[in-house]
């Protein structure tokens, strides 16, 4: 086998904060030195490049989901690790609105008789516009794309930006689902992390509020490991977001990227963290099964398949999706044609009606295969070959490049291969990451030995210290998503949903 990793520099090699898990690699926080080997391109190439895959059999097989991304939130959490902006100017905003209508406008034509099954409204903090704001973003939408009947709109919201009268315009839109982020409910720990604007009676009157909408789904984002949160605080935390019942609750460990204010400041987290961690998020798995929840975890095969955490999320990772993003700091991906990305606004401000700059990776069926397999080891520790020939029209095995890589891994006693399933075998996380970067293809490698990324991180997984193997593994703990037992009773999605209309 061609082993890219003994070709390839350890300098070279994607270090820790990049996802392994993830191809193209990009790092956890899409911060826009992610995309440094992307090359800038123009808006009437992508246009092309969508048309491509709208007229393609293959193409259209996989589901085209929306995302309109909002960048500003009202104030800066020392958390957060995505840079978002923080701007009260009504002025900066409104150029940023004008820029998404814009955009919005140049793709209208492209989507003609595209009906999308979801749209994401992301950021940011998209409630932190004005009412005015609001309506006019959301009838822009409207006027733009088509939506399919039943299709997911979801709306990420914050406790301190969301009124009654925000809520009651996105209900008229069709928002039908909501991710409030409330992280903790004590008032010390907000303060420690600048979460400025939020406190409990806000969010038991905002869940008085929802139950007015029978129909709307709500998720909550709590967090676990922030500075100065005690294992008492956050067992309060919890139980407090347990007695208000949301559909789901996403449970984050804070992550020590260097791009948060908290690290900026110079703070670091203490090595036993993930101990820590792990023994709250045990005492949360017992919390939420007396609460009668469940974790995605428990059964994520029937999750899928019932929840609504599949009109994004899941159509993206596990069926490939194309998702067209609008709007300064989106991800956007044509299936087997190219990733792109508009950089965050810059700090001089936006020129009024101009569309975000675009950087872009080319990214054919090919690579599409090598993203999926890396993708379904990292996340099911197996590849379904019956699921990659619903993706692909083929099986693995015919992908000569790619299989002869996991044959290889094979050799190492790292995959089993049956006519089934290919079965990631291996313990180790280090190893793992390093392992499945020589499913990079040649031209993946190149670009990333050419781009910057090298010059801003020096540590790779291979040769890593002891020290680096537990902060990475540190890092590796997942979201934890709680759902309420009686989402496994609901109906299937549409058929729609999975691409197979």
């Amino acid at each position: 086998m061609t082993n890219l990793l003994k070709e390839i520099p350890n300098s070279y090699i994607i270090p820790f904060s990049y996802r392994a898990e993830h191809y193209p690699p990009l790092d956890r926080g899409l911060s826009d030195k992610s995309f440094a080997y992307f090359k800038d391109t123009s808006i009437e190439e992508i246009r092309e490049l969508w048309k491509r895959t709208l007229s393609s059999p293959l193409g259209l097989s996989h589901p085209i989901l929306l995302y309109v991304h909002w960048p500003f939130c009202s104030s800066y959490c020392s958390f957060c690790r995505f840079g978002m902006e923080s701007s009260s100017h009504h002025k900066e905003q409104e150029l940023v609105l004008n820029s998404l209508r814009e955009e919005m406008g140049r793709f209208k034509d492209t989507f003609k008789g595209i009906s999308f099954p979801s749209l994401y409204i992301g950021g940011g903090t998209p409630t932190f516009m004005t009412d005015a704001m609001l309506e006019n973003f959301l009838s822009a939408i409207r006027e733009s794309f088509k939506l399919a009947p039943g299709a997911q709109i979801h709306v990420d919201a914050s406790p301190a930006t969301l009124t009654e009268s925000k809520l009651k315009i996105l209900i008229r839109h069709g928002a039908n689902r909501m991710t409030l982020g409330i992280q903790t409910f004590d008032a010390q720990v907000l303060g420690r992390i600048d979460r400025k604007g939020q406190d409990e009676q806000k969010v038991r009157t905002l869940f008085a509020l929802f139950r007015k909408f029978p129909d709307l789904f709500i998720d909550t984002d709590m967090m676990i490991g922030l500075e100065g949160q005690r294992d008492s605080t956050f067992v309060k935390d919890f139980s407090r977001i347990l007695t208000l019942s949301p559909h789901s609750i996403h449970l984050y460990p804070f992550a020590d990227d260097e791009r948060t204010l908290w690290k900026k400041r110079g703070k670091k987290v203490v090595l036993n963290q993930k101990d820590r961690n792990s023994h709250l998020l045990n005492l949360a798995d017992y919390m939420a099964r007396k609460a009668g929840y469940v974790t995605g975890y428990e059964d994520w095969e029937t999750l899928k398949q019932n929840s609504w955490e599949t009109r994004h999320e899941a159509l993206w990772r596990d069926f490939r999706a194309s998702i067209l993003g609008i709007g300064y700091g989106a991800l956007s991906h044509i299936f087997g044609a190219a990733w792109y990305y508009h950089p965050k606004p810059p700090p001089e401000g936006v020129s009024n009606n101009a569309v975000p700059p675009i950087k872009m990776l080319e990214f054919d069926v090919e690579e599409e295969m090598r993203g999926y397999v890396i993708e379904s080891i990292v996340r099911n520790n197996k590849i379904s070959r019956e699921a990659f020939r619903r993706l692909f029209h083929q099986d693995i095995s015919e992908c000569a490049s790619v299989f002869h890589a996991l044959e290889e891994f094979q050799k190492r006693g790292l995959i089993k291969i049956d006519s089934r399933a290919l079965y990631w075998r291996g313990q180790d996380i280090v190893e793992r990451a390093v392992a499945l970067q020589s499913l990079y293809s040649p031209k993946m490698a190149e670009a990333l030995i050419q781009s910057t990324l090298r010059l801003n991180h020096t540590h790779a997984f291979e040769g890593a210290s002891s020290e680096q193997r537990i902060r990475a593994r540190q890092g590796h703990i997942d979201c934890r998503i709680y759902y309420r037992r009686s989402l496994f009773e609901d109906a299937c999605c549409p058929e729609y949903l999975l691409g197979r209309s």
